[in-house]
């Protein structure tokens, strides 16, 4: 069963990094940070990413005064705007760090 058919009000975090490491495949290592905001209301790209980060640098504890969007090790960036039953204007970001070859 897809994270989409759960119907959940806030999609599992982490769905989209378990379907990247499907599609890489497993001589792969990747290391992904997923980010979700749901009721996204806003009129810009900008807008989206100003609110990401605001988010991300209030967290509390390690994950806080840092963001994906600004990690230098950052190298590919995908995005989905999927349908969900529960929720409007769900926008997932996966950010994908370099991708290297896993060893023995």
């Amino acid at each position: 069963m897809t994270i989409i058919d759960k119907n959940e009000d806030v999609p599992t975090q982490g769905g989209n990094i378990e379907v990247y490491n499907g599609i890489v495949g497993s001589d792969k290592t990747t290391v992904c940070e997923e980010y979700t905001m749901c009721q996204f209301e806003g009129q810009s790209a900008q807008e989206f990413i100003a609110l990401q980060l605001i988010l991300d640098w209030n967290r509390e504890g390690e994950a806080g005064k840092k963001s994906p969007v600004l990690n230098k090790d950052t190298t590919k960036v995908g995005i989905s705007n999927k349908a969900h039953k529960k929720t409007k204007n769900l926008i997932q970001v996966l950010y994908v760090k370099m991708t290297v070859n896993a060893l023995d």
